[in-house]
């Protein structure tokens, strides 16, 4: 009898789902493929390559997203390459779902495989103005885009940002946090709260999303930037999706020139005033509370992102205090925020 999923290494489950990927791409007559794992966070993805052509297999997390949601997400893709000519991925077909031994059900998507180069760390004044722009153009596409009768997507408010679990696992999942974290995370959302209600939901501030736009899910290719890994769109606040990339930058070796570029570029086509762009530090300390929390959650069952829990929430919790030391705008909006942690 084979070992739960849960109990494995990082490793054993990488194998386990690479399996997954093989049943997938067999089903869809794309097979045999070799298969190169390239990350395991959420979902586990695989470069595939064979006679059929070179593809990008993502066996998706077991608890996430729905097929009906999967589709959606494709939906917008294959709209932004009709209506934009950006270069987004591109799906072989709607996702299927796979059983194995030894793993739950998985949904997996096939994208035909995206030329370029990841930017991860190589970001430059010039390719920040060019995430901005980029940015600025998904906003714009979904703005204007009207999508199917059957489209659905989840929204990133504060209850999706800041509860990622259900109710009964609540106390498992944070009970590793300090009682400061649980404050300080705890500030951060009051605060989102209050600035997310401020803004409100009109169309020129809230939206379909990508979510996740940093300079590690952006390829260059011809001298252009290429969206990848629209995984974690849904409906939500653009200033949000902009602190995503803002956030990044601060690894830059020069914070302040990449963020400037980062929305010169995004005002060439974004809405962004001047008291917006000012709440964009608050946007980003949601962003790393939602990544910690993220981490906790999924560390649960997954080894590696348990060991990247265990080293970067101090991290983060530093960075969060010195924010909310250094923030002098307003006071603190009330406790709602304190009964998610």
């Amino acid at each position: 009898m084979s070992r739960a999923f849960e109990s494995l290494t990082a490793g054993g489950q990488r194998r386990r789902l690479r399996r997954v990927a093989t049943r997938a791409v067999d089903a869809l007559g794309l097979g045999p493929l070799a298969l190169t794992s390239l990350g395991y966070g959420e979902n586990a993805t695989f470069r595939g390559t064979g006679a059929a052509g070179r593809f990008l297999v993502r066996v998706h997390a077991d608890d996430y997203h729905r097929p009906p949601e999967i589709r959606s997400e494709l939906m917008w893709l294959r709209a932004l390459a009709a209506d934009t000519g950006l270069s987004v991925p591109r799906p072989v077909a709607d996702p299927i779902v796979v059983e194995v031994p030894g793993v739950s059900p998985r949904p997996v998507t096939v994208f035909h495989w995206t030329e370029g180069r990841i930017v991860g760390q190589a970001v430059t004044p010039a390719r920040a103005h060019m995430l901005g722009e980029l940015l600025a153009t998904l906003h714009q596409h979904s703005g204007g885009w009207t999508p199917p009768p059957t489209f659905t997507r989840r929204r990133w408010d504060a209850d999706s940002l800041f509860r990622w679990w259900p109710d009964a696992i609540h106390h498992e999942v944070v009970g590793g946090l300090t009682r400061r974290q649980r404050r300080r995370f705890a500030r951060v959302e009051d605060r989102f709260r209050e600035l997310s209600a401020a803004l409100g939901e009109g169309p020129e501030v809230f939206g379909l999303i990508h979510g996740d736009l940093h300079p590690g899910n952006c390829l260059v290719r011809d001298r252009a930037l290429a969206p990848i890994d629209f995984d974690d769109c849904r409906f939500g606040w653009r200033l949000y999706d902009l602190a995503v990339p803002w956030r990044s930058m601060a690894r830059g070796r020069d914070p302040a020139a990449l963020r400037a570029a980062l929305l010169d570029g995004y005002r060439k086509k974004g809405f962004l005033p001047p008291e917006h762009e000012a709440w964009l530090p608050d946007f980003e300390r949601a962003r790393t509370v939602t990544i910690a929390l993220f981490l906790l959650w999924r560390g649960r069952a997954h080894p590696g992102l348990r060991r990247i829990a265990e080293e970067a929430i101090p991290i983060f919790e530093a960075t969060l205090a010195r924010g909310l030391s250094a923030r002098s705008s307003g006071g603190r909006p009330g406790s709602r925020g304190s009964r998610r942690c």
